[in-house]
C-alpha cells in the first residue's frame, strides 16, 4: 500500500553558462554551494541532442502484474507515469519482460509531450500485454523503459478487489523506476515471521532480482546478522539474460536461519553481489498468519539500493503525530553498516524551523545495523509541540564510513510508539540532494475505484546552514503549460510541508468535476530533498479522514533538457545573447518593483520589511532594529574623527510612521519605504569577491515620492563564482517580464538576502553596507553609510562613506599629495583612498572638489570615485542628486525614473563588463575581464 522511492546519486545542477561554457551547481557538500563537474553539465546540456542522435535513458522496474493473485484473494496490477520535464517531445519504449528471459511479452511505443506526462492507466495498448499465463489470463514480468531524452518514471502496483484493471483499489504502492544497475544492491531489511509491533501480523521480505543484460547473471544473496555476527544464509542464483529471479517459495530462502530459534522467526539485513549489472527490489509483507503465504494485509516494496553514504537523511521525523482519522504517526529508522570495520553515527532530529530536537551517537558493527526502535536516544527526542506532546521535523545521520539506511513511518492506534498497528511505509534514507526534483502526481480530490479521493502534498527539506527558496509548480498532464506555481523559502536546516497551504491546496482545477491531476515539477536555490505523499481520504475535502498513504522520494536523478523558457530551471545562455539591461542588470519594471514580491504588507521578499527582518537578530523585533537606526543614526555626532551634522528630518520619518495598534512599535507591514529597482553588481567585484546585489528604495509621504533613497548592497557570496552570479543573471534575460521572471529573481536575491546567506556575516547576513541619500528639508543633500554590527540585538551603525574623504580636506597638501601620488590607479579606477581620510557623510548641492596643485583630468578622474561627484558635481544626474530617482513616476516599464548617465554610460559599462564576465577570456577575441576594485557606485 505504500512505497518508497531510490534516490539516485548523481544531483540534478542547475545548468548555467555563457559562450558555450556551462558551469552548474551541485551537491557535493550540502553545507556548500560548488560547481558541478563539467561531465554534469554535459550531460544535462546535451539532453536535447540525444533525440536527433538516437541516444537513449533506460531504467527499469522490478515488477509488472496484471491481475496476478496475491495470498489476500486479491488480484495485483500494475500502471505507469512518465513524467517528461524537457521542452521537446520524449519518444519512450516500454518492453515487458518475461520472467524467465526470452522475447519480450510486449512492447509499446509513446509520445509524451514536452513538459506533458502518459499514465498506462486505462491504455488500450497497455490493458493488451500478452498474458504469461493464458489459462488464468494473467500475467507477471518486468519493466524497462528506455527514452531519447531524460524522463522521471514511477511504477504503481494495486492490489484490488476484481480482477479488471479498475476493480477496487484495497493498497497501493509507488516505485521510481530503478537508473542505474550495479554489482552489488543492498536492503536494510530480511524479516521472517517477525512480528509486526503493536499488531498480529506478521512481517515477511522477498527479493525480486531482474538482469538487464544480454548475458546471464549469476548472483550471490547473504542475508546478515543484524548485530553484525555473521551471514545467516547464503545462496546463489542464475538469472537468464532479461529474466528475473524471485524468491517467494524459494526454498533456500525460506530455510534461512533463524534468529530467534525460540519463536521460529529471524530478522537481518541483504546484500545481493551480481557477476552482471543487476536491479532488484524487496517486498515486505504483513501478513495475517505465520507462514509465508499467509493471507497479505499490507505490501511495501522499495527498491534496493547500491549507494552507500557518509550522510543519510529522512524527509520525514514524527512522534505522536496526529492524522485526520483519529490515528498518530510515529517514525523510525535503521542504518546498516556493509564495512568491515564499525561505523560511528551521529543522528540529529532537527524541527520545521531547523531547531534541534535532538542529537546523539551511535555505533554500528561491521556489517551490522543499528534500529532506532525502543531505543532511549530516539524515544527522547524533544517535543516540537510541547502542550500536547509531539513532535514533527526531520533526520540527518552522518557516519565515519559509508553507510545506507530506510526510514519507517507507522499509523498507531494510540499514544505510544507500541501502540496497534494499523499502517506502514517503508523508504531508503536518501543519500543525494538536488536543485531540481520531480513527483509523479499532483492529487486534488482526484477518485479512485474504491470510492476514495487521492490527495498528494510535498515535503521539502533544506540540508543547508543558509535558507533556501523553492518553485514549486504544479504542470498539466498534457504538456500545455502550468496549473499554477509559487515559491517559498525554507530556513536553513528547515523544512516545507505543502499540507494545507493554500496556493497547494486551491490551485486551479483542471477537471469539470472540481478536482485536479498533474504533476509537480521543484526547483530550488540551493540543493534539497524531498518526499511526496498520496493519500487516499474518505471525503472530498484535503483533510478528510485517511484511509491509507503511500510516501516517496522525489526523483531528483533526472537531468532533464535546459529550456531557457522554461520552468525554474537556469540555462546555459551564451555570452554572445544580447543581454537585456533591465531584466539582466537592473529590474524597475512597475510588474516587478510594484507587485506582491515588494510589498510590505504581503510580507513579500522584495520587500523593505522582509529585507529588514532578515538582518534583524533571530527572536528580536525588527522594528526596533529600524527604529533604532533612524533615530540614531541621523543624529550629530563624529564619526573617523570628523564631525556628522544633525538630519532631524530623517529623525521625523518616526512620527508619522505608523505603529501597531495597542503597541509603540512601528507597523512594518507599512513601511514608506517603496522599491525602486533591484540591481546586479556584479562588475564591483574585488579582491576575488563575487560583487554586490541590490535593492533601492524611495521614500513615500502621501501620493508622492519624497527625496530619500535607501540602498541595500549585499556582498553575493562566494559560495559561487562571480562567473557563476553573472550566469544567474543572465538567464533572466530569455524570460518574460512578468511573474515567471520575478519567481527567478526571486531565486537568485534569497541567495544573498536571506538570514544565513553568509554564515560569518553579524546574523548569518551578506549585507556589505546600507546607504542613505537623502535632502528633506533645507540642509544640502547627503549620503550616509551603515553597517549591520553584532550585538544584543544586532544595529545598524553609522560608518564611513567609502571612497569618500571628508570635504574638510578639500584644497588641503593631504589630499592633493595622494591624488598625485596614485595618479595611474585613481585615472584607472582601482584606486583605494586612505580609511583615515574617510568622513561619515557626503554633501552635494553646495559642494565640488578642488584639490589645488592637482591637474583637471586627474581631479575629475578622482572626484568621479566619490559620493558626491558622482551624484552631482561631475556627472549628470536627475532631480539634483539621484540616478535612480524617487521623486518621479518611472513611467511604463520603470526607466523614466534613471538618469541619463545611469541610462547611456553607466549601463552599458556594466553590460560590457558582465558580457566579459561571462566569457573570462574564453569568446573569440575577448581579454580576461578586468575589475576596478575601488569603485562602490
Amino acid at each position: 500500500m505504500h512505497t518508497k522511492r531510490m534516490m539516485l546519486s548523481l544531483a540534478v545542477p542547475m545548468i548555467l553558462g555563457g559562450c558555450g561554457v556551462s558551469a552548474a551547481d551541485s551537491d557535493a557538500d550540502a553545507n556548500e554551494g560548488e560547481e558541478a563537474s563539467q561531465e554534469q553539465v554535459a550531460s544535462a546540456a546535451d539532453a536535447l541532442a540525444r533525440a536527433a542522435t538516437g541516444t537513449v535513458t533506460r531504467q527499469y522496474a522490478s515488477l509488472y502484474v496484471k491481475n496476478w493473485p496475491d495470498s489476500g484473494g486479491r488480484t495485483q496490477w500494475t500502471d505507469i507515469t512518465v513524467n517528461n520535464p524537457n521542452p521537446v517531445p520524449a519518444q519512450v519504449t516500454i518492453t515487458i519482460h518475461r520472467t524467465g528471459g526470452g522475447s519480450p511479452l510486449e512492447v509499446i511505443t509513446k509520445t509524451i509531450p514536452a513538459r506533458g506526462a502518459y499514465s498506462s492507466f486505462g491504455d488500450a495498448a497497455w490493458l493488451a500485454i500478452d498474458d504469461s499465463d493464458p489459462a488464468y489470463q494473467r500475467s507477471i514480468g518486468w519493466i524497462e523503459l528506455a527514452s531519447d531524452v531524460p524522463v522521471a518514471a514511477t511504477s504503481r502496483v494495486a492490489l484490488r478487489d476484481g480482477s479488471s484493471f479498475d476493480a477496487p483499489v484495497m493498497l497501493l504502492d509507488d516505485e521510481a523506476f530503478v537508473k542505474s544497475p550495479s554489482t552489488r544492491l543492498f536492503s536494510s531489511l530480511f524479516l521472517k515471521n517477525w512480528p509486526a509491533g503493536g499488531g498480529a501480523s506478521t512481517q515477511w521480505t522477498n527479493l525480486i532480482v531482474n538482469n538487464p543484460g544480454d548475458q546471464a547473471a549469476t548472483i550471490t544473496v547473504r542475508v546478515h546478522r543484524t548485530d553484525g555476527g555473521g551471514v545467516l544464509s547464503s545462496l546463489s542464483r542464475t538469472i537468464p539474460p532479461k529474466g528475473a529471479w524471485n524468491s517467494y517459495g524459494d526454498a533456500d530462502w525460506l530455510g534461512v536461519a533463524n534468529t530467534d530459534a525460540a519463536n521460529g522467526r529471524s530478522i537481518g539485513w541483504v546484500e545481493v553481489v551480481s557477476t552482471a549489472p543487476v536491479v532488484a527490489m524487496s517486498r515486505l509483507t504483513l501478513r495475517s498468519g505465520t507462514t509465508y503465504n499467509a493471507p497479505a494485509v499490507h505490501v511495501e516494496d522499495d527498491a534496493l539500493t547500491s549507494e552507500a553514504s557518509r550522510t543519510l537523511r529522512a524527509n520525514l521525523f514524527v512522534k505522536n503525530w496526529p492524522t485526520n482519522s483519529g490515528l498518530s504517526q510515529w517514525s523510525s529508522v535503521v542504518v546498516n553498516n556493509p564495512g568491515a570495520t564499525a561505523a560511528s553515527l551521529r543522528v540529529v532530529v532537527r524541527g520545521k524551523d531547523g531547531a534541534i530536537l535532538g542529537d546523539f551517537t551511535k555505533t554500528v558493527p561491521a556489517m551490522g545495523y543499528w534500529n532506532s526502535s525502543g531505543d532511549a536516544s530516539w524515544a527522547g527526542v524533544q517535543n516540537s509541540d510541547v502542550p500536547n506532546n509531539r513532535s514533527v521535523g526531520w533526520v540527518e545521520i552522518t557516519s565515519s564510513q559509508p553507510v545506507f539506511g530506510m526510514n519507517r513511518v507507522t499509523f498507531r492506534d494510540g499514544n505510544a510508539a507500541s501502540a496497534p498497528l494499523r499502517d506502514l511505509d517503508d523508504g531508503p534514507l536518501q543519500t543525494a540532494t538536488s536543485r531540481k526534483l520531480f513527483a509523479p502526481y499532483y492529487l486534488n480530490n482526484w477518485p479512485t475505484t474504491s470510492g476514495h479521493t487521492q490527495w498528494s502534498n510535498v515535503i521539502v527539506n533544506n540540508p543547508n546552514d543558509y535558507p533556501a527558496t523553492i518553485t514549486v509548480r504544479i504542470q498539466r498532464k498534457d504538456g500545455t503549460g502550468d496549473v499554477t506555481f509559487f515559491t517559498r523559502q525554507i530556513p536553513a536546516r528547515g523544512l516545507y510541508n505543502a499540507y494545507g497551504d493554500p496556493s497547494w491546496v486551491n490551485a486551479p482545477l483542471t477537471d469539470a468535476n472540481r478536482r485536479s491531476a498533474g504533476w509537480v515539477e521543484i526547483t530550488a536555490s540551493a540543493p534539497v530533498i524531498a518526499m511526496d505523499r498520496v493519500v487516499h481520504r474518505d471525503g472530498s475535502a484535503f483533510d478528510s479522514p485517511d484511509v491509507l498513504f503511500d510516501d516517496n522520494a522525489l526523483d531528483g536523478g533526472v537531468l532533464s533538457a535546459c529550456d531557457p523558457l522554461g520552468p525554474g530551471e537556469f540555462c546555459p545562455r551564451s555570452a554572445e545573447e544580447e543581454v537585456a539591461p533591465f531584466k539582466e542588470l537592473m529590474i524597475v519594471d512597475p510588474e516587478i518593483v510594484g507587485g506582491e514580491q515588494a510589498s510590505s504588507a504581503a510580507g513579500g521578499h522584495f520587500s523593505f520589511r522582509w529585507l529588514m527582518e532578515q538582518l534583524a537578530s533571530p527572536g528580536a523585533d525588527p522594528s526596533e532594529l529600524v527604529e533604532r537606526w533612524l533615530s540614531t543614526g541621523f543624529s550629530a555626532g563624529s564619526v573617523n574623527r570628523f564631525p556628522v551634522e544633525d538630519r532631524p528630518a530623517v529623525r521625523a520619518l518616526l512620527a508619522s510612521w505608523p505603529r501597531i495598534p495597542g503597541t509603540s512599535r512601528l507597523d512594518l507591514s507599512r513601511s514608506p519605504f517603496e522599491l525602486l529597482a533591484i540591481v546586479n553588481r556584479v562588475d564591483l567585484s574585488s579582491g576575488g569577491g563575487a560583487g554586490e546585489g541590490r535593492f533601492v528604495f524611495g521614500l513615500k509621504q502621501g501620493n508622492s515620492g519624497a527625496p530619500m533613497t535607501v540602498i541595500f548592497e549585499y556582498k553575493l557570496p562566494a559560495s559561487a563564482s562571480r562567473e557563476l552570479w553573472a550566469q544567474r543573471f543572465h538567464a533572466l534575460g530569455a524570460v518574460e517580464m512578468g511573474p515567471e521572471l520575478g519567481a527567478r529573481l526571486q531565486m537568485i536575491t534569497d541567495e544573498f538576502t536571506a538570514r544565513g546567506a553568509s554564515p560569518s556575516g553579524v546574523n548569518g547576513s551578506a549585507l556589505g553596507q546600507l546607504r542613505t541619500n537623502e535632502k528633506l528639508d533645507f540642509r544640502p543633500w547627503q549620503l550616509r553609510e551603515f553597517h549591520l554590527v553584532a550585538g544584543s540585538p544586532a544595529r545598524l551603525q553609522i560608518t564611513t562613506t567609502k571612497q569618500n574623504p571628508d570635504e574638510s580636506l578639500d584644497g588641503s597638501r593631504a589630499l592633493a599629495d595622494f591624488i598625485n601620488a596614485n595618479a595611474s590607479g585613481i585615472l584607472a579606477g582601482t584606486a583605494l583612498f586612505p580609511p583615515a581620510m574617510l568622513g561619515g557623510e557626503s554633501n552635494a548641492e553646495v559642494f565640488r572638489w578642488t584639490v589645488p596643485g592637482v591637474s583637471e583630468a586627474l581631479r575629475h578622474a578622482f572626484a568621479t570615485q566619490t559620493c558626491n561627484g558622482c551624484h552631482e558635481s561631475e556627472q549628470p544626474s536627475l532631480d539634483g542628486f539621484y540616478h535612480v530617482s524617487p521623486v518621479r513616476s518611472g513611467g511604463a516599464d520603470g526607466t523614466g525614473r534613471l538618469s541619463t548617465f545611469l541610462r547611456e554610460t553607466d549601463l552599458p559599462a556594466r553590460e560590457r563588463f558582465l558580457r566579459q564576465t561571462l566569457c573570462n577570456g574564453r569568446c573569440p577575441g575577448a581579454a580576461p575581464v578586468q575589475v576596478a576594485s575601488s569603485r562602490v557606485h
